[in-house]
């Protein structure tokens, strides 16, 4: 009895099955992307439709938009108006510093689709940073490999009475010939064991959070991550980059990178937003940086 339904089963097996499914409709909506720092000298807005998985061309940037952003009185900032949309982006150059007051901000997008789109964050505070480095501080091993580190160093006067999250980004600037130096390159660095820090691979970057010393002014002192030594090659600039991210920017950072390094065979991450139709992020950086 075992042997005969073993030997239909594979019968059936070999023949096939064919189930066709029929995908849900889909309408589309807006994703909205607005991500821009107290240094920029232009804003840069992502705005398209959301698409089916069976619409061969995918999200379209959606042309004829206006993107308002307003402080919480509702006095308009910024507009962006049609006129600025450069190939897929909507570009508004900037005369002289950002100008955004403290409180909330709010953006306003209307194009074509309905409902109009509206998201909020707020422009975080500057903070006190000091750095410093040590070359050829000590070496680590990578696939059995030796190698020699540079050690980089941190602290960031931290407000209690705040939720803080900072992105910190190490760059070099190489001599391509003599006089001639590159643009700035990003480099990998590695983090210590630190509950206060998460490497965030999708960005390039470290995620540096207060959640686990938010009650103390020196809780993010003595920062510390590391690079491979680079001395075969001529560094001719060293600078950390450091971003106050508002807590939106935060999150949605964190998705990416749970996003980027999710189980194949497990229900997909989601990204986070926090527009109001569920796609794209609205989010703001104040921006320092250390050179050496």
């Amino acid at each position: 009895m075992i042997l005969c339904s073993l030997i239909i089963g594979c019968g059936k097996f070999k023949d096939g099955t064919i189930n066709y499914v029929d995908f849900p409709g889909h309408d589309p909506r807006v994703s909205a992307t607005l991500i821009f720092s107290d240094e920029a000298d232009s804003l840069v807005a992502f705005i398209t439709n959301s698409a089916s998985v069976t619409d061969p061309n995918g999200p379209q940037t959606i042309e004829g938009t206006i993107i308002l952003l307003k402080d919480e009185n509702g006095n308009l900032i910024y507009e962006i108006d049609p006129s600025h949309l450069q190939d897929s982006l909507y570009i508004m150059d900037l005369v002289g510093q950002v100008e955004i007051p403290e409180g909330e901000i709010y953006l306003e997008v209307y194009t074509t689709l309905e409902p109009v789109v509206t998201a909020q964050t707020r422009m975080p505070p500057k903070s006190e940073i000091v750095g410093d480095f040590y070359l050829g501080y000590d070496t680590a091993m990578f696939w059995g490999g030796e190698y020699i580190r540079d050690r980089y160093e941190i602290s960031i006067d931290h407000d209690p009475s705040i939720v803080e999250n900072y992105m910190v980004y190490l760059d070099y600037k190489f001599e391509i010939k003599p006089g001639v130096a590159s643009d700035w390159w990003t480099v990998w660095v590695e983090d210590e064991l630190d509950a206060r820090m998460t490497p965030i691979w999708s960005q390039n970057g470290i995620l540096i959070k207060d959640e686990t010393v938010a009650a103390d002014p020196n809780g993010l002192h003595n920062i510390v991550f590391y690079t491979e030594n680079r001395d075969k090659r001529n560094i001719v600039a060293r600078r950390i980059r450091v971003e106050s991210i508002s807590s939106e920017l935060e999150s949605y950072y964190m998705s990416l990178e749970e996003f980027e390094n999710q189980n194949l065979f497990a229900e997909p991450d989601l990204i986070y937003s926090n527009v109001s139709t569920g796609f794209g992020c609205f989010g703001m950086y104040s921006y320092q940086e250390i050179r050496f």
